[in-house]
């Protein structure tokens, strides 16, 4: 599925009545991640930080792992939270997706700084190690965003349905 850039896109394909996130498609998912968090207790694990070579974002990447052992518990989650396969395709060729998460830092324009590609990637290393001292990162809630007005996922562009840890579902 394409990226979806306006409001009314996502209104239509997931927030109406009958999109893939109405009421009680949303509701299901809820309890079905509070399961998760409450059998699962899903944890991070740091990885290290990253440049992407095709558009040189900077990561910092995470193995996102389980109580109970599986290779791909992202798929796993995915494949309980969307039994019928309505959402986003996975691509089965980028087996990283299955089991790790990562965060944007930056995006840097490598053509620019060729130069310093060597020292960055130094200091990426560096900053790895750190990452790794910090330890397992216990995973204790999920938020389910019902809606939102640009293409990116910080808090003030976004609108949340619920915010569900282990112990309840809180519906906004």
């Amino acid at each position: 599925m394409p990226p979806l850039l306006e409001e009314k896109q996502f209104v239509e394909v997931y927030a109406n009545e009958k999109g893939l996130l109405n009421r009680d498609a949303m509701d299901k998912m809820c309890s079905t991640m509070q399961n998760h968090l409450e059998e699962q207790k899903p944890f991070l694990e740091p990885v290290k930080c990253e440049l992407m070579n095709n558009d040189g974002t900077i990561l910092a990447r995470f193995v996102y792992k389980t109580a109970i052992k599986d290779d791909a518990p992202l798929l796993t989650l995915a494949s309980k939270l969307d039994p019928e396969k309505k959402f986003a395709q996975w691509d089965a060729s980028n087996r990283l997706r299955y089991s790790t998460v990562t965060v944007a830092i930056c995006v840097v324009d490598k053509d620019k700084m060729s130069e310093k590609l060597e020292a960055l990637q130094h200091q990426l290393d560096l900053a790895s190690e750190k990452l790794k001292k910090l330890g397992n990162i216990d995973i204790t809630q999920f938020q389910l965003i019902s809606s939102y007005n640009k293409r990116t996922l910080s808090l003030k562009h976004i609108s949340m349905y619920a915010n569900i840890d282990r112990n309840n579902i809180c519906k906004i």
